[in-house]
């Protein structure tokens, strides 16, 4: 602050001691009001993003069977199980498949769908828009949630989406047919173990890579490339048993 005495010399003045004070302490108030803020708005963040995990867990490979002795009589079987915690959870059927640029996963085919945990069987409930999304309630002290379901290959060349998966003599497994995924989870972060059973006397072949004589088993590689449930590439194993 400048002032101007008697004898015309402007000099400075400084302030009260209590002034600076005040307004240091001012200061760190504002400074820590802030930072309250900035805490309370991260932990309202990870409050809300706690509270939207799903209860599918992602540190453990979900495991899917298919059965193919009834692929004679154009029905593949399949056992899906889910590592989960308590909660809710939303498993849905592959609904856009690659090259067909549309919405055509055949969810009319998909049939016998029954979840449990347990041996008890836990009720499902179909979502009253999306026809391909299944929602379940997993219970307290679950970690595994078994899906199996079974789909049903069209037995006559028809139009699109699905013709014939299976003769009397060959069966046509594309992956995306006979699994489901949970709703919202990322392919790349979701892990596949898979196991096929084939009626007696047949064989497997891969027009990627086959490998033969794994501990006395047929082996295909395999990994989860998108959410349309297809296996492709050398990502695991896909061991084979009759």
């Amino acid at each position: 602050m400048a002032l101007l005495p008697d004898d015309g010399r402007a000099r400075q003045v400084r302030p009260p001691e209590s002034c600076a004070t005040l307004a240091r302490i001012f200061g760190e108030i504002t400074m820590n009001r802030r930072a309250w803020r900035t805490l309370l708005l991260r932990l309202f963040l990870l409050l809300f993003l706690a509270g939207s995990v799903p209860a599918q867990t992602g540190n453990k490979p979900i495991r899917i069977a298919v059965d193919l002795r009834d692929a004679t009589k154009y029905i593949f079987h399949a056992t899906i199980e889910f590592p989960v915690k308590a909660g809710a959870l939303t498993l849905v059927y592959p609904k856009w498949i690659p090259g067909d640029h549309a919405p055509t996963g055949p969810i009319v085919d998909l049939t016998g769908l029954k979840f449990s945990a347990g041996g008890k069987e836990i009720a499902w409930l179909r979502d009253d828009v999306d026809m391909y999304a299944f929602h379940c309630d997993v219970p307290a002290g679950v970690e595994t949630l078994e899906v199996s379901l079974d789909y049903l290959s069209p037995n006559t060349v028809q139009s699109m989406p699905e013709n014939p998966a299976a003769t009397s003599q060959l069966a046509v497994l594309n992956w995306n047919l006979v699994l489901l995924y949970p709703q919202g989870s990322k392919s790349d972060d979701l892990t596949y173990e898979a196991r096929l059973r084939l009626p007696a006397g047949w064989k497997i072949w891969n027009g990627s890579t086959y490998r033969k004589g794994f501990r006395g088993q047929n082996r295909i590689s395999a990994g989860f490339t998108d959410d349309a449930g297809r296996f492709a590439g050398d990502r695991g194993g896909l061991p084979a048993h009759d």
